[in-house]
């Protein structure tokens, strides 16, 4: 569908473009027929930028998993095992800076969502939420 659209839209660009005495002029010619017929046969798709950030990371989830990438490619650029062990130790110190960072980010939501002495249930908060039920 795209190409036959591209082909008749080169087509007519391409009649309607008449030969000069300069080489350059007729090869830009030429080239922006066929950017101008990709572009409107194709089109361009739009970039919609990063994922959104998730809601429990923060400083230390960064810093802490910087200083594991650093170890482990130090590891692998020496292959030494004192270097594996210190890259263990940060491992395990990342898995757990990351566990704690989610559980309180959760805590930390739940602690929102509980209802005021006014407000009956938390519900129609949960809904607005970032926070699926279902996830947990």
């Amino acid at each position: 569908m795209y190409f036959k659209i591209f082909n008749n839209e080169i087509e007519n660009i391409i009649n309607s473009i008449t030969c000069n005495s300069d080489i350059n002029d007729d090869i830009a010619a030429f080239s922006n027929a066929i950017i101008h017929s990709a572009h409107s046969a194709i089109g361009k798709t739009q970039y919609k930028g990063k994922r959104s950030p998730v809601p429990w990371w923060n400083s230390d989830c960064d810093n802490i998993v910087k200083k594991m990438k650093k170890a482990f490619n130090k590891f692998k650029k020496n292959n030494n095992p004192g270097d594996l062990i210190i890259f263990k130790k940060i491992r395990a110190k990342t898995r757990y800076i990351l566990k704690t960072s989610k559980i309180n980010s959760w805590h930390n939501s739940l602690h929102l969502l509980q209802p005021s002495p006014a407000q009956k249930s938390y519900k129609p908060r949960l809904k607005n939420s970032k926070f699926p039920l279902t996830a947990y």
